[in-house]
């Protein structure tokens, strides 16, 4: 399944020169209503009814029930993760507008809210995240299970780095999510050290949180999550320590992805069982 970014990109940019800046009910439903074509979400929900009745198939009608109501459950937390990143979109889009009139909300507003809203997104890809654990509980093989992790969302990333090829990179950026920036910078301030934060707007058209660490005797540290396509560059900035969260149009596409690939990796496993032969 092609997640077209580009297009996403490129259809936000045309919608929101269209629109008026304090978006009303419409506006919001129509932006929205285009995130879901570009997100292909018809057809990724469709393929994930399709793994799902296929691994509920010969179950009894108790299991076929506990299956439905985890899907049922799931869904709504992939429909909330997807209401939490159409909400940060207009934010991003306009930090970038220019140009500004007085009667625009201050740059500092625009990256509070951004700042806010990043930290929503973040929690709930960690939250559909074990909504799909807890999924995988009810639909998966034994063989499947015995093996998994299902009490930490770290351990069953990495489990699933090693049982499926080709997800690699999307792991990474949801462990980085999940682990690195929910982690350190929102659940558990109390055990990091204390940190100040900035946004920076690229070439490509993603805006960025950094947090950093800096108590006066920080170094220049490269910060390659800051180097553009096309620029051999690393951005120096004074600090002993940084964050740089993966972007949410990056997290989005890797969550469908690691999505998908576990759930045909399972049913291939399913009809492999000695139960199918």
């Amino acid at each position: 399944m092609q997640v077209m970014w580009t297009d996403l990109k490129r259809w936000i940019a045309r919608f929101f020169v269209e629109s008026i800046k304090r978006m009303d009910v419409d506006s919001r439903k129509k932006l929205r209503e285009g995130v879901n074509r570009q997100l292909n979400r018809p057809a990724v929900e469709e393929r994930i009814r399709g793994h799902l009745n296929d691994l509920s198939r010969g179950k009894a009608h108790i299991q076929e029930f506990e299956i439905l109501k985890v899907s049922k459950a799931f869904y709504g937390f992939f429909d909330r993760l997807i209401a939490r990143y159409t909400e940060i979109i207009p934010v991003e889009w306009e930090i970038h507008r220019e140009p500004r009139k007085p009667s625009d909300r201050t740059i500092a507003e625009l990256q509070d809210e951004f700042v806010n809203k990043t930290e929503g997104f973040h929690q709930q890809i960690y939250a559909a995240i074990s909504a799909f654990i807890k999924l995988l509980s009810h639909v998966a093989p034994r063989s499947f299970l015995g093996q998994m992790p299902s009490a930490s969302v770290t351990n069953f990333l990495n489990f699933l780095d090693t049982q499926i090829e080709g997800i690699s990179a999307q792991i990474d950026i949801l462990k980085k999510s999940t682990g690195d920036y929910r982690t350190n910078y929102i659940d558990h301030t109390n055990q990091s050290t204390s940190h100040d934060w900035f946004t920076s707007s690229g070439f490509d058209g993603k805006c960025r949180i950094v947090y950093y660490t800096n108590r006066g005797s920080g170094t220049l540290l490269p910060i390659p999550e800051l180097s553009f396509p096309g620029l051999a560059m690393h951005t120096p900035f004074p600090a002993e320590a940084y964050c740089v969260p993966p972007h949410h149009t990056d997290t989005i596409g890797a969550f469908i992805s690691v999505v998908l690939a576990t759930l045909a990796h399972v049913g291939r496993q399913e009809n492999n069982s000695p139960q199918k032969s």
